[in-house]
């Protein structure tokens, strides 16, 4: 089956995510990372008629480098352990007391001693400290003063695990005997605390039984057990009142609590839906927009090749950057990469041709000044009229040279008139019906790679947690990241697999789109035709049987859009061809009055020194590269150092409570 390139590209770019994340999970796997994972706990606890309990812990359970296993027991001062044994299942030899505590417990033995003030452990090893693998241990012991009994229930209320707890738990199951039947099994309540998604149920008369799956560490286990028939001898802690009601209203009040906690959590997926719903309708309907435009002929554009256009387009109105855009402009064209440099010393040249600057030659120099306010002007030529303005100051005029000094001590001035200067052409250009403003933002919208950048995050994250599946791999994920791996997988799956692939398809589609949208108008493109024509006109004038007079305002004219689109020296040089005469001294004295800008390109006294045409125009662009390069290195080097606080920290050698591994 042939798989186009499009489809490859994203095969390669899944394969390379799974070889990474293997290879992450690889070395973590190597590393000498501490793992510990119990594949199934189970209690077994009967319930003696003294208030006492018998409990058999079984644990099932996966470690990695973990020489010891330890259980701590508190308030031992109220609540009594004795009768302590450990039981190697896997040899089904029962380990030896080691007498004292030890932190790593050798293999083969066990301590059970009183680590803090009514704190008691249980530790013992594992033969794992350097190694990895299952190991299933018993342990067995006897707890005091287990029942609180009322004037009208009898209470047994045990927390087997808190929230100190260290080791994330696939699956915990347990039983609990009576130690007789109850009269009516109405008579016997039972509720568990802590995982929502575990079940208690009472299995008869005389038996409950609970299960919880995917315990993450640090989430605490209790259970709950009350009854109305007097079945316990007790001699302690016997309260002379009735406690039912309390215990039922409070246990209503926490699964109320609960139920909230379950609503709310289904109102955030209710919304999480909705937003998703919402997001993969606009991907559609935006989508579908462009499936239609895949179905055009083509863009609905003419267009006529004009060789050579000698009048300049909407003489009069049109501004150089106008000129410049439409002369650059390609489908993929964006004006904010265009030669601006270009068209700043285009419009100063303008601005001085229509008699709002001047320019001047005092002692082998080239002066601006200001001849007249800015009224009349339009917007993109005015934002160079205030930058010259401003880079004079209150000078009546200043040598061109001093706007690279204002480039470099006001670059962000600089840079604001050219931002706006931009803006405003392209408003100049949608007035005048030449760019189609709604075409454009569909070009963009089907050039820009949001889309595959979203698609590009979001791919990894499902990519992850698949990898989380993988046998090899899944006991560092589950130590690293919880219990729940398929859970998270499903999760990502169901949220982020749609949205992903309307993406993919979204790219496709517009891709697509975007050879058939044309961001011109007709009236554009026949406008982008001629200055085009006008630019090979003038680069080929001297090739071309032209007869005529040389008319200095209009090559002042050629000259000054010639300078916007970066080809002025190419016309110089063809003007010289064509008029030789006209750069001779005998030319220019026979001049009274000479205009500063063709007296720049073709005097011969401006061309021998250093205020020629070509030498103004770089000065001018040697000022727009000052500014771009001063404020480039502003924004760059104004970061700030510093750190903040990091996650470790205490360095206590010895647990703190809890079920755990070192």
């Amino acid at each position: 089956m042939k798989i186009s390139k499009y489809l490859r590209n994203w095969f390669i770019y899944i394969v390379v995510l799974i070889v990474i994340f293997c290879i992450i999970g690889l070395a973590s796997i190597i590393s000498d990372n501490k793992i510990q994972i119990m594949n199934n706990l189970d209690y077994n606890v009967t319930l003696n008629k003294d208030g006492s309990m018998n409990v058999i812990e079984t644990w099932d359970a996966y470690v990695k480098n973990t020489g010891t296993l330890f259980k701590d027991f508190y308030r031992t001062n109220k609540y009594p352990i004795t009768d302590i044994s450990v039981v190697n299942l896997d040899t089904n030899t029962e380990l030896e007391d080691l007498g004292y505590e030890e932190y790593q417990v050798p293999e083969g033995m066990y301590y059970a001693e009183e680590i803090r003030k009514n704190t008691v452990e249980i530790a013992f090893g594992t033969g794992k400290l350097e190694s990895s693998g299952k190991v299933k241990f018993q342990i067995s012991y006897k707890i005091e003063n287990v029942i609180t009994s009322y004037k009208d229930c009898q209470e047994f209320y045990w927390q087997f695990l808190d929230d100190s707890n260290g080791i994330p738990c696939k699956k915990i199951t347990g039983t609990i005997k009576l130690p007789e039947d109850v009269n009516n099994i109405d008579n016997l309540k039972v509720w568990g605390h802590g995982n929502i998604n575990g079940d208690i149920n009472k299995v008869n008369t005389n038996e409950i039984n609970f299960k919880v799956n995917n315990l993450n560490a640090n989430e605490m286990l209790e259970v709950r057990v009350v009854s109305t028939d007097k079945m316990f001898d007790i001699q302690k802690e016997n309260y002379n009142y009735n406690n039912l009601d309390n215990i039922l209203n409070e246990e209503e009040k926490w699964s109320e609590k609960t139920n909230n906690n379950i609503r709310n959590h289904r109102i955030f997926v209710s919304v999480l839906t909705i937003i998703e719903i919402i997001i993969l309708a606009l991907i559609i309907r935006k989508g579908y927009k462009y499936y239609k435009i895949t179905k055009q002929k083509d863009d609905g554009i003419k267009k006529g090749k004009i060789e050579y256009y000698r009048d300049i387009p909407r003489d009069g109105e049109s501004t150089p950057g106008e000129g410049a855009f439409l002369y650059n402009f390609r489908k993929d064209y964006n004006w904010e990469n265009g030669q601006q440099s270009n068209v700043v010393s285009a419009n100063i040249l303008n601005l001085a041709l229509k008699g709002y600057l001047t320019l001047e030659k005092k002692e082998e120099k080239i002066y601006i000044a200001i001849s007249k306010p800015e009224d009349g002007l339009k917007n993109d030529e005015k934002e160079i009229y205030l930058l010259v303005k401003e880079a004079i100051g209150k000078d009546n005029s200043a040598e061109v040279g001093k706007l690279k000094k204002y480039a470099k001590e006001k670059f962000q001035q600089y840079s604001n008139h050219i931002s706006k200067m931009v803006k405003n052409v392209k408003e100049n250009l949608y007035n005048e019906d030449i760019i189609d403003k709604k075409k454009e933002k569909l070009y963009k919208g089907a050039n820009n790679g949001i889309p595959m950048i979203i698609a590009g995050i979001l791919i990894p994250i499902i990519i992850y947690n698949a990898v989380g599946l993988i046998p090899l791999f899944s006991k560092f994920y589950i130590a690293s990241w919880g219990i729940d791996i398929l859970g998270r997988f499903l999760d990502s799956v169901i949220i982020l697999a749609p949205i992903i692939i309307l993406l993919i398809l979204f790219d496709r589609i517009s891709s697509k789109a975007k050879e058939k949208i044309y961001q011109l108008t007709q009236k554009g493109e026949d406008e982008r035709q001629e200055w085009k024509g006008l630019a090979k006109f003038l680069k080929d004038y001297s090739k071309i049987d032209e007869k005529g007079v040389f008319d200095i305002i209009l090559w002042e004219k050629y000259l000054v859009f010639a300078t916007a689109f970066g080809i002025s020296d190419k016309v110089i040089e063809e003007l010289h061809a064509k008029f030789p005469y006209v750069f001779t001294d005998e030319y220019w004295q026979e001049k009274q009055e000479t205009v500063g800008i063709i007296d720049m390109a073709c005097n011969p006294i401006y061309i021998n020194t250093h205020c020629g045409f070509t030498d103004f125009t770089s000065s001018v662009q040697s000022s727009y590269r000052t500014m771009t390069s001063t404020l480039s290195a502003h924004y760059s080097s104004s970061g700030g150092g510093g750190g903040g606080f990091s996650s470790g920290g205490g360095g206590r050698r010895w647990p703190v409570a809890g079920m755990g591994g070192r």
